[in-house]
């Protein structure tokens, strides 16, 4: 995990991209907004070179996480990839400061970007910094009549209050979604299936199955945790049958045959699919598995690098899996990395990880471009129980 105890993950924290050409004043901009220094300023053009992740709080939104990016006019084949990443961390965006600086005032980048926001629907407000070094009045093209714009001196801290005290109301609602709330009340037992195997993380569970557990808690539910051999023997002392039960994929199997049918059952993965992603989307992608053809190929996705095991849930598991249950030679390639993959069309399915690192809007992002590729699309959760027969019980509970 990226964050320390205490803190707010970076999959529940939306992201605002600090955006605009170089020498701006985008990272002393960000260091006036968090009054800290923890974005490298400099008079050299192209300091910041591959975007900068920083979680904090920002009032009255709460936890976020600030990505200061390399300039929109960077120059040269090192400077091309750098906008490029500039570009991926604006898709990810769940809001857009796009900083301007008095001194050059506004040009074609600004103009372009601003179309680029508009046509992908960010919302953004327009930041014209360093007033201090400019006493003109700096002319507002056409395009940002309708924007608003703030004035400030990062060096000076001059406007910076106005964009705190006004960023609540222009920064946009995010919806809310859940994991299992709306499936439980409070009173209800929930009991959560948490293998513990060569994949888990030493002294820890991971995240998913933490904000699970939290959730339920919140719900004032009452949370059971078990691993899958001692599972049979947590029902059995139980004095009622659960609300629901929840487990690891991996797990489905046995897990399927030791809870009664007529208990709720499902996967973590499928839980975060719903909370973070299109659930119908993922599921309508097991359409392709059909049409498969031998030596097809398909990509796997991950959201973040992990040290792979021997047996790797998504780079051997699943792709033995599939292949057992299809009968087809199929060819599998790997992603894995905060950007998402540009180049899909070569690709007969696609199947993402659980995303537990990325925020929602993420995650859209990622469906939304293997949606405009026409890559029908699956996850680990939804794929692992197909081919082992544990669909449509998984579903169960959220009315299919």
């Amino acid at each position: 995990m990226e964050t320390g105890l205490g803190e707010t993950p970076s999959a529940n924290r939306p992201k605002i991209i600090i955006i605009g050409r170089r020498n701006a004043g985008k990272s002393s901009f960000i260091n006036a907004l968090s009054n800290q220094n923890i974005a490298i300023v400099s008079d050299t053009p192209g300091t910041t070179a591959d975007p900068v992740y920083k979680p904090m709080e920002i009032l009255p939104i709460g936890p976020v996480t600030i990505v200061d990016t390399a300039g929109l006019d960077d120059k040269g084949k090192l400077g091309k990839l750098r906008v490029e990443k500039t570009f991926d961390a604006i898709n990810s965006a769940n809001f857009v400061f796009l900083v301007v600086s008095a001194e050059t005032g506004f040009s074609n980048w600004e103009k372009k970007t601003v179309e680029y926001l508009g046509n992908k629907k960010i919302p953004f407000v327009c930041v014209i910094n360093k007033i201090d070094l400019n006493s003109k009045k700096i002319s507002i093209p056409d395009y940002l009549n309708d924007k608003i714009i703030f004035y400030v001196s990062s060096a000076t801290k001059k406007g910076i209050s106005e964009i705190k005290d006004k960023l609540g109301s222009v920064f946009p609602k995010i919806k809310e979604k859940f994991i299992v709330s709306d499936l439980i009340k409070g009173g209800d037992v929930v009991v959560l299936v948490v293998p513990i195997d060569l994949s888990a993380p030493k002294g820890r569970l991971i995240l998913p199955q933490v904000q699970t557990i939290r959730e339920i808690l919140d719900s004032d539910a009452v949370a059971v945790v078990s691993k899958e051999r001692e599972l049979r023997y947590a029902l059995d002392n139980l004095k009622n049958p659960p609300k629901l039960v929840i487990t690891d994929s991996q797990a489905i199997m046995k897990v399927a045959a030791d809870v009664p049918e007529s208990v709720p059952l499902t996967t973590f993965s499928v839980l975060f699919a719903r909370y973070k992603g299109d659930l119908d989307y993922l599921i309508s992608g097991l359409s392709a598995l059909e049409k498969l053809k031998d030596n097809d190929k398909i990509i796997i996705i991950e959201a973040c690098s992990h040290h792979q095991q021997a047996d790797d849930l998504g780079r051997v598991k699943i792709p033995r899996w599939l292949s057992n249950f299809t009968g087809k030679k199929l060819q599998f390639d790997f992603f894995s990395g905060k950007e998402p993959p540009k180049n899909l069309k070569n690709y007969k399915l696609g199947i993402h990880c659980g995303g537990c690192m990325l925020n929602q809007k993420e995650m859209e992002t990622r469906m939304d471009l293997l949606k405009l590729q026409k890559i029908p699309v699956v996850n680990y959760g939804i794929i692992i129980s197909y081919v082992h027969n544990a669909f449509p019980r998984v579903l169960k509970p959220f009315g299919f």
